[in-house]
């Protein structure tokens, strides 16, 4: 057997090889069925659609069409058995991160930066506010830049702020450098 014999005889072998990882640029996106399916463009025109996109557990996301790049596996080389391994957009990814920082983020500007001192950062987009659909248990001291507003009562220890008295005679706090009692108010809510 001879070389030119044996080219021939590896050529499929070598197309499929060549042919089992791609990159496109994402079209469109349908989420709406349990698998994400994608719509993309490879190389001089050729187009795919209904490529499955694998998530990982825990892990969903609809990434934005506009600029989005995808990275394809053909199970055997073969073009007809493709599946959407990575899809991204660069043009929304945080930046900058410090090695072994991990961030999540959308194109509407919210993120979540896991931080290399170990702190969390959340934030929301500009304007908005950050929501917790439960109940906040914090363990450690709070800190705050601004007011703090509530529509139910705030205690400390076992002492409630909407149902707290004072007697009329006990010391306040010092308010603008002058300390003493109650200033005359009597007892109700203070």
């Amino acid at each position: 057997m001879n070389l030119s014999m044996l080219n021939k005889i590896l050529k499929p072998l070598k197309d499929r090889v060549a042919m089992m990882l791609a990159k496109g640029l994402l079209e469109a996106v349908s989420d709406e069925k349990a698998m994400q399916l994608i719509k993309l463009s490879m190389y001089e025109g050729e187009v795919q659609e209904d490529i499955e996109h694998v998530h990982s557990y825990g892990l969903s996301s609809n990434c934005p069409s506009d600029g989005g790049e995808v990275v394809v596996g053909c199970i055997g080389g073969n073009r007809d058995s493709t599946i959407a391994l990575v899809v991204g957009n660069s043009k929304y990814r945080v930046r900058n991160l410090k090695p072994g920082e991990v961030a999540l983020y959308s194109k509407f500007g919210q993120k979540i930066l896991l931080k290399e001192d170990g702190s969390i950062e959340i934030s929301p987009a500009n304007g908005k506010d950050t929501i917790l659909t439960s109940n906040l248990q914090v363990q450690g001291a709070i800190s705050c830049d601004d007011d703090i507003s509530s529509s139910g009562d705030v205690k400390a220890g076992t002492i409630s702020l909407k149902s707290h008295v004072h007697d009329g005679t006990s010391i306040i706090p010092t308010v603008s450098g002058v300390a003493g009692t109650n200033a005359g108010l009597t007892g109700g809510p203070q």
